[in-house]
């Protein structure tokens, strides 16, 4: 008999200014990652990063590319899951909000902070494997399976 399998589809926008990235955490973990959420059943990869981007940060985004489709299996409270997320290369609308600027937060919870990618790899970072990754990206989408 095979397990079921939940599956969830996630998007996630990679904002990349000069050698710094924007990354997210919830207040006070210190655990950072690609600021992204859940795909609505009514939308695209596209408008579901551009949205995320506007309910968590208030800045109209553009989707430059497709980084990277990530499809990662676990289990979340002994379930097995799949996700796929597709992580979007972004930049903002407005050309004035083009630099390393802070970022506030829209959402209580989340934090957000410039760190130069290099160091990216020396956070706790969140999924994990994206880390080493980073600092590499190009305008070529990659695929990349993983088991946790």
């Amino acid at each position: 008999m095979t397990t079921p399998v939940q599956t969830r589809l996630r998007t996630a926008g990679i904002w990349i200014q000069g050698k710094a990235i924007l990354l997210e955490s919830q207040v006070g973990r210190a655990v950072w990652g690609i600021p992204g959420g859940s795909l609505e059943a009514n939308e695209t990869v596209e408008q579901g990063c551009i949205r995320e981007y506007a309910e968590e940060t208030g800045i109209e985004m553009n989707v430059i590319g497709m980084a990277l489709i990530n499809e990662n299996i676990y289990r979340l409270d002994g379930k097995l899951m799949r996700e796929y997320c597709f992580y979007c290369l972004v930049q903002p609308v407005l050309p004035a909000l083009r630099a390393s600027l802070p970022v506030q937060s829209r959402e209580a919870e989340i934090e957000f902070a410039w760190f130069p990618i290099a160091e990216v790899p020396r956070l706790t970072f969140g999924p994990t494997f994206l880390a080493p990754l980073l600092p590499y990206l190009s305008s070529a989408t990659r695929f990349l399976s993983t088991v946790e």
